[in-house]
Order: C-alpha cells, then structure tokens, then sequence
C-alpha cells in the first residue's frame, strides 16, 4: 500500500511531534550481518537517525523505493541525541553498510549525514533515481542552510547514477584519515555550499565527475593536508553557481585536477599549488611517505652525504623545520630512527620541554608533552623516549656522552640509528653512533603514543624542531639527510650497511622496507602548478544560450597548459565592455591543433583588440575553424596573459594579450593586413 506510514519515534495522539532520541539500529551487533532494510513503497519517518554496521563483522542494506521503481519516501527528522551522542545518520559505523535509493525520497532533515564515519568501516551510498536530500524539509523542501554530507574516517563511497542529490550546506571529506569518494556519474548533485576536501595527512578523498551534473554555490578547496586529494572531470558539468564563479584552490603538491572531458563553467579563480607557500619534500619509501617544509628551510637544499641534503640555516627565528604530519606510528611496539646530521653551530636557549636541545627527531602526543625527543648538546646525545613509568630509566631526559665515539664536532657528518623493541632480551632501547653500538637499556615498554591526540594537528613527526609552528622547540642549525623511520628494530648489520664506512647508502634493500623514507633531495613538483586542459569545454561564464549573465572571467593563478578541448567564450555587444576571458597568471603552454568553441552571441568591433591568435570565423556555417598552437607567438616577457577573443573585423575572432610588444603587434598587424588582401582578392 504505497499510503503506509511507519512512524519511529513519533507520538500516536500526535505524530507531528517527534522524539529526537529514537533511531533505526541495523546491524549493531554482530548478529546483524546481513541485516536488510527494504522500504518498497509508502513512507518511514524517523525521529532521530538511522546508523548502520555497528560492529566490525556487520553487514547492513538499506533500500528505499526498490520494487520496480515504486515510490517510498524516508524522513530522518534527527535531532536531540542519537548514537555516540549525536543525531546525524550514519552508514557504516564500524561495519560495512550500503544505502541505495532507487525511486521516492530520502530526507536528512537537520543534523548531518555521514558515510563510514570510524576509522575502519565501510559505507556505501547508491542514488540510482529518486531523491537524497540532506538538510531539507520534507513537506517544504526548504533548505537549514546548515546539514553537511560528510565523508568520515574510514572508507565511504556516494555513487549518483541518476536521480538527484541535495546538499543543504557543504559536501565534507573526513579530517581524519578518511578515503571518501563521490561519483557523480548521472544526474543532479546540487551543493548549496562549499566542497572540502581532505585536511588530513591521512586523508584521500576524490571528487569525480563522470555524466552527472555538479552544481556548487561556493568553493571548493582541496585543503590543507599532506593527503592525495583529487577532482576529476572527464564527461558531464562540473558548474559554479554564483555570481562571478566559484573558487578551486589547490594546497599541496599531491593534489591533482584532471580536466579531460565534460564542461567546466563559471570558475571564478583557480589557484594552484604554491611551492613557496606550502614547500614539499620528495620522498620515497614502500609506503610513501607526505612531508612538508615549514617556515621554508630557507637556506634549501645543498649537496650533502648522499646526494643532496636539506639545510636549516642559523637564524632562529625562523622556526624551520620538516613534517610529517600525524599518526605514522600510533603506539609501536618496536621503532627506528636513522638520519644523517651535520650540525653547523650549537644553539642553546630553545631547548623543549624535556630539556632536548638541537632537535633532529620529535613527536608529540597533545600540544603540551612529547613522547619522543633527539637532540643534541655538546658532545653529548641527548634522547627522551616516554616509558609507563613516565620516564627513561636513568630519570626524565638521557645525556649519552659520545666524546669516546667521535664526539659531535661542528661541520661533520655524524649517523645517528636509535633502536626500540618491546619483547627484546638484550636491551630494549640501543642507540648507534658512526656505525658503532653506543648502549643499549632495558627500559619499561614506550607509553605512546607516537600520535597527535585528537584536535591537536600541531604536533607532527618532525625534524629540526619538536612541535613546529606553534612551541617551535629545539631548533637545529645545519644539514639533515638520509632519513628513515621503521615499524621493527632493525640489525646491527643493517645499521652497519647504511652507515657503509662512512659513505652513507641509499641502498633500497634496507630502506624500502621503511615507513618514512625521506633522502632529502629536493622539493616536490606540485601537480597544480599549472592548471592542464587535455579535453572537454572550458566555459568562463554562466550557463550558455542567452545573453543574460553571460559574462564571466576565469582567473588562473598557475602555469596554464591546453593541449585539446573546447574553449567556449561569449560575446556580448555593450561597447566592447564585457565578454567571456581567461585571465592566467603563469606560464602558458598551448600545444596541438584543436578546435576553439567560441559561442559568438554579437557582433562587437573594439579597436584595442590586440591580436595574439587567430581563429577562422565561417560566416555561412557559424563555426570556428581549427587553430594550430605550434605556430602561436612566444609570451616575449609578459608579466600575465590574458586569453580572450573579439571581433577584430573581417571574419576573424581573436585571442590577444594585455600590453604586447611593439614588435608583436606590428608583426600582427601585418598579418591581418595580409589576410585581408588574400580575402580581397578570392572575393574578386
């Protein structure tokens, strides 16, 4: 009976009065697995949410409207206290849990709706047709202006094969560790507000277009993590919906944006990855590892003991420092650490809270403590390690004297392996000098962890200062190379082998099997440095057909590289004031032989339309003939380029540059001159 209604958590004399606190539980214990919630036809209503895949082992699915493409409707009003003390509705808690909506209407009516929201679990959404609103009135579809759908901790998947999607405020990526991905693959995806990437070192969160239809009201930011965050449009509309465009900004120099097919309207400012402002180091390993440069290391990279090395300069106020971001061990039963240090001058005075100065190692556990310290003072090896019994066996902060193994002199090289193993028999914590066993203790099992507590991201693995940007403690004066960090206790002969005599080795047999490797090369190319075009249509403006808000400008803060695809620009005859541009603040890179999708809406003449590509303009047909980039003009010194088209008379439209060179123009202007006289005279 497509006019029944099940109420949850409703009262019987009145139903309009729901309470907040009683919730649909699918699968909660392990029991559930296999747990199936079928809403065929009519309507569920639910005072506070749904939340699926409880336990580990449970399997959930929920389907509205799965009879044939029957209508039925699910209202989720959540409110006052759900599960783990919030309302929302949650797929894939801890187990796996799919939601697929094959006709009718879902409703997240307030709260947010989160998909694998711990680390973990597995959730599953399926929009095949019907409606997932989140945040909206179920009778009045007005929007809260307030509900997220939120990608959480674990791995979380929103497929849209039809059908449409609501979202009342933001599409979220987890900043937690979270691999979230969103297919729009048909249909609608409607975003009232901003898209948020990944914020999480963790974190890896993609956004691809690929038939569906995407409209946001505001930005989109990759944010800023040390994650691979990507957006990718190969076929359908990725559209901002505001006036003057909305805004991709790109953060690190793993974020990619792949534009190879389908149509990119309305992009009001794309800014790309700035290595200055966000520097990255490359780096290598079996698992491979995400560091950023902070405060610069202005003094770069220079030649060290093996290859390259990364340098921190005698300026203590820059704070610089390496990081790794959070997480990399959690709480380890066995550890090393390997790195190589050149140290050019002792700083005293910046010492950390466990008095460790000339910081090479630190990690942190809240933004007041560490748990792991190296430095250096003296001669001496200065090493906290935090044990359950709040401390190193010989008191809080162990000083190893190294006089009798080298000592540390100011300008050499020295390599440092600190060893932990938990179940070791022959000294659970042993520190090597230059390739020789210094000591070893048999100390109390590591009391962690090697992890940022929960809220504090600014207490990353690092190198050069423990707790960079906000204590800044410890800071070191010199070169760091060759640096490695495992999950075991490796061998006193594989310590011997990286030490190699001296030489130092790169040698992929001990240190692939690393969890940090960072040979401190160099800084990592960012992949949104420059803003690629290899298909689809480029479109500054609003949507295309009329003259009303036809104009737009797409502004590239990056390096601009187009090598196939459309460009589909309006004109607007207004005295030459307004029509469609690219304006890039880069380098441009314009290769291959493609065709312009110029929409010409008017005839407008401007006089100061200065030349720089010329595209054919068949008057009889309406179309643009193809343009070959390989013969294009050179930049010649420009400080930005500004690609646009106007009617320069005759049948050409054209793409110029702001300011060109008087040799530019003259060798332009002769140009045109000539193919007026071939058209002249063809006409004869």
């Amino acid at each position: 009976d497509p006019t029944a209604v099940m109420n949850i958590g409703y009262n019987y004399a009145t139903p309009a009065v729901e309470d907040g606190t009683a919730r649909l539980l699918v699968g909660w214990q392990d029991v559930g697995t296999g747990s199936t919630v079928d809403i065929t036809r009519g309507t569920l209503n639910i005072g506070g949410g749904i939340h699926a895949g409880n336990t580990s082992g449970s399997s959930v699915a929920l389907t509205v409207g799965s009879n044939g493409g029957i209508d039925a409707d699910t209202t989720i009003r959540a409110g006052i206290a759900g599960v783990d003390g919030s309302g929302e509705t949650r797929i894939g808690i801890s187990g796996s849990a799919t939601l697929t909506v094959e006709s009718g209407k879902y409703f997240q009516e307030t709260q947010n709706f989160v998909v694998a929201n711990n680390g973990g679990s597995t959730g599953d959404v399926i929009v095949n047709g019907g409606e997932l609103n989140v945040g909206y009135d179920q009778p009045t579809m007005t929007n809260n202006g307030a509900s997220d759908l939120t990608f959480g901790a674990g791995t979380g998947t929103v497929t849209q094969n039809d059908g449409t999607v609501r979202v009342a405020n933001r599409l979220v990526f987890t900043p937690v560790g979270g691999k979230g991905t969103y297919t729009a693959a048909g249909g609608t995806t409607e975003i009232t507000g901003d898209v948020l990437l990944a914020t999480d070192p963790a974190g890896e969160s993609a956004l691809n277009i690929s038939g569906g239809s995407v409209n946001v009201g505001g930005n989109i930011d990759f944010g800023s993590n040390l994650g691979s965050d990507s957006i990718s449009l190969t076929s359908g509309t990725l559209n901002f919906t505001q006036a003057g465009g909305g805004t991709i900004t790109a953060r690190n120099a793993r974020d990619t944006f792949t534009f190879s097919g389908g149509t990119l309207q309305n992009l009001g400012v794309f800014n790309g990855y700035d290595p200055s402002a966000s520097p990255e180091v490359a780096n290598l390993g079996s698992t491979p590892s995400d560091a950023f440069l902070i405060n610069g290391a202005e003094s770069g990279f220079a030649s060290g003991k093996v290859g390259n090395a990364l340098t921190f300069d005698t300026n203590l106020g820059n704070n610089e420092a390496v990081s790794f971001g959070d997480d990399r061990f959690g709480n380890p039963t066995a550890l090393t650490v390997s790195i190589w240090f050149n140290r050019s001058q002792e700083n005293n005075g910046t010492t950390t809270n466990h008095a460790v100065n000339n910081v090479l190692v630190a990690q942190s556990s809240t933004t007041t403590n560490d748990n792991f310290e190296i430095g250096t003072q003296g001669n001496n090896l200065e090493l906290y390690f935090d044990t359950t019994t709040g401390g190193n066996p010989a008191g809080d902060t162990l000083a190893i004297d190294l006089t009798s193994f080298g000592g540390v002199v100011d300008g050499t090289w020295n390599h440092l392996v600190f060893t932990y193993d938990q179940d070791a028999t022959d000294g659970r914590m042993k520190i090597f000098y230059n390739g020789a066993a210094v000591t070893s203790f048999d100390q109390d099992a590591f009391n962690g962890p090697l992890a940022s507590a929960a809220g504090t991201p600014d207490s990353p693995f690092s190198l050069g200062i423990a707790r960079p940007g906000t204590s800044n403690w410890g800071d070191f004066s010199g070169q760091l190379d060759e640096f490695a960090a495992w999950n075991t206790a490796i061998s006193a002969s594989d310590v011997a082998s990286l030490y190699n005599g001296g030489a130092g080795s790169n040698s992929s047999t001990i240190l692939g099997s690393a969890v940090i490797y960072a040979p401190l090369e160099g800084q990592l190319a960012g992949n949104l440095e420059t803003f690629t075009q290899t298909g689809g249509i480029f479109a500054p403006g609003l949507a295309t057909g009329t003259l009303a808000d036809q104009v737009g400008t797409s502004v590239i803060n990056a390096g601009f590289e187009f090598t196939a695809g459309l460009w589909d620009f309006d004109l607007i005859s207004n005295g030459g004031v307004q029509n469609d541009m690219i304006d890039i603040n880069g380098t441009v890179t314009l290769g291959g032989t493609s065709t312009l999708g110029l929409t010409l809406l008017d005839w407008t003449d401007l006089s100061d339309a200065d030349v720089f590509i010329l595209a054919e303009y068949d008057m009889l047909t309406g179309t643009f003939g193809s343009v070959d980039f390989t013969d294009l003009i050179s930049r010649s010194g420009l400080s930005s380029w500004m690609i646009d088209y106007n009617y320069g008379g005759a049948n050409q439209i054209a793409v110029l540059v702001p300011e060109p060179s008087r040799a530019i123009l003259l060798t332009m202007g002769l140009t045109l001159s000539l193919l007026r006289r071939r058209r002249k005279a063809g006409a004869r």
